[in-house]
């Protein structure tokens, strides 16, 4: 067995796999070889091997032992789990320098074996560790690149035979390493062609996509960034390639945090078009292989096409998010059966990234780069393909970001200028000019409160907003209190306190303010539902334990239902006819609603005649516009305008509508009405009739005198 004293060999496996039993057995097999185990280690240095230790202080006596059985003229078995990439590449950079070839030897023990064995070990180890630790071996499986010679396997459950397969398995390596260099001896080498570069550029380009703003994260986010270090607080970093370095570090292992390294990548990447905001499509440049020196273990994007192949279609999907979904919808609607992976694959043809021969290599892109280095979500978790949170190409963020301002500044919303000064600043730093783009559309007259002027503990606001907000979300029932001097309709406060305890649902922009729905939670009013001016509110106190989501849901299922049946948001005064009214069916409802019928001169009904969503679609008729041709129109349409005109020689024109008696106490309902002046007539009910007329009589009077 002289010729496998050059091999050493490398063992990888969950605890409890059997590493320790198939070590003695390949001892054996080799003769001339010694056993380093840091299980062993920690025994000699410590007394027991449960005792952790210093790390530093078991790598140094490793490489002790390693240089010493080297003297020997021994073999070496390195009996330790082994199972994270970086943990195999950091050690065969440790023992580099003894110019040592290595074989890696994976057990492949199942998960249930290794929780099995552990009962029986001396030591017995944690399973969630056991599954943790198996499940690290299954995410990116050993490769010759990694540094390795041969890789080799070995299943205790199914060999039953260990010298036969070591010696077959040796057999195979031996061969592997000469097929390997044949494979890659006319490689198009380039900067990544070294597994460790190319590593450190796939963890980089996952933690880009998925945290936003790296780099930043200091001043911008540091909750984020402590528990990506998981450390607090976080530290002081002296520029963003420091802070990205942590990271990587911290998340994937010290043998990615070469700061230097990193930056070239942050280049190479925005000059490629990963980074900025503008849309590259050019041929990639690739800055060729530093250091071509041998020893070089290639892996499988070492060759310049296939690693072009694979970081332009990164690209293309980061530019292009989703877009698989659309065709999918529209193939599935037609009766077929598409499949997203093939629509992609025709895209990317249509791109000029992949030859129609290469459908199978992305399939291979997925499986050995995108999938385990997390650059791609969970399969489970998305519809067509998209990095991180990149669900959004270039127009589709600028016309959020519009559509956020015009939120922000149009209706005033606090909340909504918070995440817009995020969503801003976010597209500054990806060098997004907003400044730039033209302001199609806008809201011209929002909300009629300026939050600036009001108390901080106005719920208008946004800190106590938030907290309302939060109170919503989580369903919690809160105190909430009415500001001093807030103008209030008397008619509709008998029952109402000035403090109360309600279950907050909604918080609903509506004509000139933004409202506050809920559901009153105790005292005379349990069981309203209400909207109420959040300016005009304050905040208390949360009271009691959160109720379900199943209950918070269906609350706000009721008060969308009665709000949409009638006009504005008032809903009554009394709980009784509001559960009457949910409990109702849809016919039933119609039949327990008053009508409201109205007459309009020709002129103003030009004008009525357009508000289609004035009141309730389902619940409103009119006659035919003057004019108007409804041939052509949608059945919707013919159905609203059936009325005939009325006979009134001034006012023929008539709208009916089914509204819940509430409805017809709504002030903004009469402030409508009163604002028509002489070219309505208000038929029915005789009681809103009689109202209207003893307005327009109260204001006839007020300037009677003059």
């Amino acid at each position: 067995m002289s010729s496998d004293l050059l091999l050493n060999h490398l063992l990888i496996g969950p605890p409890a796999s059997g590493k320790t039993t198939f070590a003695q057995s390949l001892q054996q097999e080799l003769g001339a070889a010694v056993i380093l185990s840091t299980d062993r280690i920690r025994e000699q240095l410590y007394g027991d091997a449960a005792i952790q230790g210093p790390w530093e202080e078991i790598e140094a006596e490793l490489q002790r032992q390693i240089q010493q059985a080297v003297a020997d003229g021994k073999a070496i078995i390195y009996d330790a789990t082994n199972v994270k990439r970086a943990w195999r590449m950091g050690f065969l950079q440790q023992v580099s320098p003894l110019g040592l070839p290595w074989i890696a030897w994976e057990l492949k023990t199942d998960l249930n074996t290794c929780k099995a064995w552990n009962q029986h070990r001396q030591r017995v180890v944690p399973e969630r560790v056991i599954e943790d630790f198996y499940r690290y071996q299954q995410h990116l499986r050993p490769t010759l690149g990694e540094g390795f010679v041969g890789l080799a396997s070995f299943n205790p459950t199914q060999d039953t035979n260990p010298a036969a397969v070591i010696q077959a398995q040796l057999k195979k390596c031996r061969r592997s390493g000469i097929n390997h260099e044949n494979r890659y001896a006319k490689t198009e080498t380039h900067r990544y062609s070294r597994l460790l570069d190319f590593d450190r550029l796939m963890h980089l380009l996952a933690l880009l996509s998925r945290y936003p703003g790296l780099g930043q994260l200091r001043d911008q986010d540091p909750a984020t960034l402590e528990q990506l270090l998981t450390t607090s607080p976080a530290p002081v970093f002296v520029d963003a390639v420091a802070e990205i370095a942590a990271v990587l570090r911290a998340q994937q292992g010290p043998l990615y945090g070469d700061e230097a390294a990193i930056a070239l990548d942050l280049q190479w990447l925005e000059a490629e078009g990963f980074l900025g905001s503008d849309v590259v499509t050019q041929d990639l440049r690739l800055p060729p292989l530093a250091q071509p020196d041998p020893p070089l273990f290639f892996h499988h994007y070492s060759d310049r096409a296939p690693f072009s192949r694979l970081v332009k279609t990164i690209r293309f999907i980061l530019h292009n998010p989703l877009i698989q979904e659309e065709v999918y919808q529209e193939q599935r609607s037609f009766g077929l059966s598409p499949r997203r992976i093939d629509i992609l694959a025709s895209q990317l043809e249509q791109a000029s990234i992949l030859y129609q021969t290469e459908q199978g290599m992305l399939r291979k892109d997925i499986e050995w780069v995108l999938h385990p280095y997390g650059i791609f979500p969970e399969p489970s978790l998305r519809k067509g393909y998209y990095l991180g949170t990149g669900i959004l190409n270039r127009s589709q963020l600028e016309q959020i970001y519009q559509l956020v301002q015009k939120q922000a500044d149009g209706l005033d919303d606090p909340l909504a200028t918070e995440t817009f000064r995020t969503l801003e600043a976010r597209l500054q730093w990806a060098r997004f000019n907003p400044a730039t783009l033209y302001p199609v559309r806008s809201i011209s007259r929002g909300s009629i409160v300026s939050t600036d002027l009001l108390s901080r503990e106005s719920l208008a606001t946004a800190t106590a907003g938030s907290a309302v907000e939060t109170d919503i979300r989580n369903a919690q029932k809160i105190r909430i209190g009415r500001i001093a001097g807030a103008a209030r309709f008397k008619q509709h406060d008998d029952l109402r306190q000035n403090e109360e305890e309600i279950w907050p649902l909604q918080i609903v922009f509506h004509n000139i303010a933004w409202y506050l729905a809920y559901e009153v939670a105790s005292g005379p009013r349990q069981g309203l539902f209400c909207y109420e001016r959040l300016d005009r509110l304050y905040r208390i106190q949360p009271v009691g334990k959160p109720r379900s989501q199943t209950e918070q849901k269906a609350a706000l299922e009721a008060i969308t239902t009665l709000q949409q049946h009638g006009y504005g948001l008032f809903l009554g005064d009394a709980v009784k006819p509001q559960q009457t009214f949910l409990l109702q069916t849809p016919a039933a409802r119609l039949r327990s609603m008053d009508t409201l019928e109205l007459r309009f001169t020709e002129s103003l009904f030009a004008f009525i005649s357009e508000g289609t969503q004035r009141f309730p679609l389902a619940q409103m008729k009119m006659s035919r516009p003057p004019g108007r041709k409804l041939a052509s129109a949608s059945p919707e349409l013919q159905k609203l305008y059936s009325l005939p005109k009325a006979p009134d020689p001034t006012h023929p024109y008539q709208l009916k509508v089914k509204l819940p008696a509430w409805s017809l106490q709504e002030i903004t309902l009469k402030t409508w009405l009163l604002g028509l002046r002489s070219g309505v007539k208000v038929i029915a009910p005789k009681k809103l009739r009689d109202d209207i007329c003893q307005d327009h009589l109260a204001a006839a009077a007020l300037y009677g005198d003059d």
